[in-house]
């Protein structure tokens, strides 16, 4: 287990990663997710340099998902198909983890699977618990359950 690897695949072609990994990701899409009450240096270098390719989403740590700038349909929309996609925040602990079980959703998990998937991954491969908070899964399941 390495806290430092860079990217976990956590199924469906969908992976997980921290800011520090952006730069070395040439397989596929990416999604960044950062925090404008932060720092800028929380967030990834094609953030903080305004180059960032891919879908950028400013979101904060355990709040409801209809706070940010970008809608969960909008999400769903770019997990669509089978390209590799890398989602990454600061840590890679709870906001990507909380962005890619809606990837796997849409590419054919439950909402139960999608979860238990992403943590086993992050823990067997990081040695790191997602953090996933209340009120974005509650938003999720209700996204799913409406899909």
């Amino acid at each position: 287990m390495d806290f430092r690897q860079l990217h976990v695949d956590v199924g469906h072609n969908i992976f997980l990663s921290h800011r520090d990994a952006c730069s070395s990701w040439v397989r596929g899409k990416t999604i960044h997710i950062w925090r404008d009450d932060m720092p800028n240096s929380n967030s990834c270098v094609a953030v903080q340099t305004g180059r960032a390719n891919g879908l950028v989403i400013n979101y904060k740590d355990g709040e409801s998902l209809l706070n940010a700038d970008v809608s969960i349909e909008k999400i769903a929309d770019f997990f669509r198909g089978n390209d590799p996609i890398l989602v990454h925040c600061t840590v890679g602990q709870t906001r990507s983890p909380t962005i890619a079980i809606i990837g796997k959703i849409v590419r054919g998990c439950s909402p139960y699977v999608a979860i238990a998937d992403i943590v086993q991954a992050t823990w067997e491969k990081r040695g790191i618990v997602a953090n996933l908070c209340i009120t974005p899964l509650k938003d999720i399941f209700i996204w799913a359950g409406n899909r």
